[in-house]
């Protein structure tokens, strides 16, 4: 770590712990008073809410959209850009988000207040977020229901697995976390990604193989990759839109492809991605959609 660094977290420290002193001075809360709980992190919020605390959040981040009732709540910045100084300054009682906090700077700052901070691992799999979701109803006192969650999550994926157990091949899937157009290739989803990892529990196998993280995708490639379902994901005020399927499934060079000439060109929601307490829900969603592009049983 540089000077200038050590220097900079130590400052962002000695602001972070008056702010806490102040923020202590100024109000008191009996233990009958709300947590005041701020989520960082979707997925971080939605575990909140699904173990019952949900009116306990007094603020979340921007990539937290679900349940319908946090976008009404005060925004403390984005999980991968946060400032410490916007988070305490809504007085919290505790902060539940995930490794995926940024920048370095930051996240290394909430270490260290004095808040109780809950961190998650990475929500990249069902074995991270049945972590998570194992600390958060410690943090919580709601074992038994953090328990029962993880014991839903576990049975909703199992019926898919047992569901697509039967089919005769794996469907090759292409997802697009940024869409084609006519301006700029898209970002299609490789292997180390949330989308290669939802593709695998819904039944599906990447279409991209020997690709990692995002990467931007030609017509070239995709015709060479052959998929049989394309994924776009969409979110409120980005991502794809029926204009994006109209110019993919319209290419000349893409018309052999089969996932254009079966019309499975589809756009699905970006937070299936979140791997949140939705993530059985999110891959039977998906599984169902694989499941048009099974070849019959021979």
């Amino acid at each position: 770590m540089s000077t200038f660094t050590r220097l900079s977290l130590f400052l962002t420290l000695i602001t972070l712990g008056a702010h806490c002193l102040s923020a202590n001075d100024a109000a008191t809360h009996s233990e009958e008073d709300s947590r005041r709980i701020i989520g960082i992190g979707g997925a971080a919020t939605e575990i909140v809410y699904a173990l019952g605390a949900g009116d306990e959040v007094v603020a979340v981040d921007l990539s937290s959209t679900y349940p319908r009732e946090v976008m009404s709540l005060p925004k403390v910045g984005y999980i991968r850009a946060i400032s410490p100084e916007g988070v305490l300054s809504m007085n919290p009682g505790l902060v539940v988000t995930t490794e995926s906090m940024g920048p370095p700077a930051a996240k290394e700052a909430m270490k260290q207040v004095s808040v109780p901070v809950v961190w998650c691992p990475e929500p990249e799999s069902p074995e991270a977020l049945y972590e998570g979701i194992a600390l958060v109803g410690e943090a919580l006192a709601q074992e038994e229901a953090a328990q029962a969650l993880v014991a839903q999550i576990q049975a909703q994926l199992a019926a898919v697995s047992a569901g697509t157990a039967t089919w005769s091949e794996k469907p090759k899937v292409l997802f697009f976390l940024q869409p084609p157009s006519m301006n700029r290739a898209g970002m299609a989803a490789g292997n180390d990604t949330r989308a290669d990892e939802l593709i695998k529990l819904s039944g599906g196998q990447n279409a991209l193989v020997g690709v990692t993280k995002y990467q931007p995708i030609t017509a070239e490639s995709i015709l060479a990759a052959q998929p049989d379902v394309i994924l776009m994901g969409s979110a409120a005020g980005h991502g794809a839109s029926q204009g994006n399927v109209d110019y993919l499934v319209n290419l000349p060079a893409l018309q052999s492809v089969p996932a254009v000439k079966n019309g499975q060109v589809l756009i699905v929601p970006m937070d299936d991605l979140s791997f949140g307490p939705r993530l059985g829900q999110a891959a039977k969603s998906w599984s169902g959609t694989f499941a048009k592009s099974v070849p019959p049983a021979k």
